[in-house]
């Protein structure tokens, strides 16, 4: 794995800042929507793909599968966010994110840290566990309040040297094979995942008119075109017609 956290760190913390999101939770698809970059959220469960970002006209367009859990769209929704604020941001762009590949390529791992960066705020996460003293609590702590997954979060303590990196070891080991389960870990502490598989979501004009043009512009289907507008398919052809 390369190493280069201070890009990609300071970069989240900036925009954090810039948006003024504090040190707390944040939700990473309102700010896309605040970044006027497009969202869309579908469920494909086999074909493999996982997110991806895309930029054409001007316009960056962001895909979540949104078949997985709650944790890994928010994570994915924030890695695409990073590569686009890590220069990933000429026309033409195409970035396809296999679901669970991360490969050494520079740009995945900077990506990758942006992520949990940005969902997990340095000094958010210190406040939070100071007063915790087993290292497996603080990553179920960190886990429920950032809506991240216990994976994810000892990764990420473990970089900020919060929990050994054995710790991070031993759990990930225990996740992946699935003798641990992380809605189990998280009650062990008495903490558990808030399920928020289905904000409410509000579409103003300037998406609508935005979501129909990458219909016209063969970038959406229409269940798709569907989908992005909370509409039936015979609702959008309406629509279309309209």
């Amino acid at each position: 794995m390369l190493d280069r956290p201070s890009s990609a760190a300071e970069k989240a913390q900036a925009l954090r800042q810039r948006l003024g999101l504090g040190t707390g939770y944040v939700d990473v698809f309102d700010v896309l929507r605040r970044l006027e970059i497009e969202v869309y959220r579908r469920p494909v469960p086999h074909d493999g793909l996982e997110g991806s970002l895309i930029i054409r006209d001007g316009v960056a367009f962001i895909f979540v599968n949104s078949a997985g859990a709650i944790t890994r769209q928010r994570l994915t929704a924030a890695h695409e966010l990073g590569h686009y604020e890590l220069g990933e941001r000429h026309d033409g762009t195409e970035v396809l994110e296999g679901i669970g590949s991360v490969n050494d390529d520079r740009e995945e791992w900077d990506a990758f840290r942006f992520a949990r960066h940005f969902l997990m705020d340095e000094q958010g996460v210190r406040q939070l566990v100071a007063d915790l003293s087993e290292e497996e609590e603080r990553v179920a702590a960190v886990a429920h309040r950032f809506v991240v997954s216990p994976t994810v979060a000892a990764i990420h303590l473990a970089e900020l040297k919060v929990i050994k990196p054995a710790t991070k070891a031993r759990l990930k080991s225990g996740f992946d094979n699935g003798s641990l389960r992380p809605a189990a870990f998280l009650a062990r502490y008495g903490f558990y995942m808030d399920d928020m598989s289905n904000p409410v979501t509000t579409l103003d004009a300037g998406h609508i008119q935005r979501s129909v043009q990458a219909y016209a512009d063969g970038i959406l289907s229409l269940v798709a075109l569907a989908e992005v507008l909370v509409l039936s398919p015979d609702q959008a052809r309406e629509l279309l017609i309209e």
